[in-house]
């Protein structure tokens, strides 16, 4: 038989748990990062399937509404060429754009993020080279 555990003149251990941050507490800032820039080299290789849009940098699936950072991040614009993607197996949570095909027809779909311009007239040339759809054009 086995005695049990007598815990004489010791302590009691004491579990640690993290401070919480108070309730009026500003939160610490949250830094924009720079955007990678679109490839020179870059041909897309179906332009229906790409769109240049006005817009911050995309951090997650949640949005606007619901994460910080998507809000700060959205506050500055640059144009990005965005790629829809193919090979989305539907499973895991990702940002969807709205896309318009060769039809008209338009269409929510997950992207890819290519990269970003350094300015409106070098997206509108990008576009223009390669018949591509821009938005947020004033």
């Amino acid at each position: 038989r086995r005695e049990p555990l007598r815990m004489e003149g010791k302590k009691k251990p004491v579990l640690k748990l993290k401070a919480r941050a108070k309730k009026n507490a500003t939160p610490a800032p949250i830094k924009v990062p720079a955007p990678a820039y679109v490839p020179e080299s870059y041909v897309p290789k179906d332009p229906g399937s790409h769109l240049v849009q006005l817009s911050g940098p995309v951090h997650c699936a949640r949005g606007l509404m619901r994460c910080r950072k998507c809000q700060v991040f959205s506050e500055s614009k640059h144009y990005f060429l965005y790629a829809v993607d193919e090979d989305y197996d539907g499973i895991s949570a990702r940002p969807i754009l709205t896309f318009v095909d060769s039809y008209g027809k338009k269409f929510h779909a997950p992207f890819n993020t290519i990269g970003a311009f350094k300015d409106e007239s070098e997206a509108q040339s990008f576009c223009q080279q390669h018949k591509i759809r821009i938005d947020g054009v004033k």
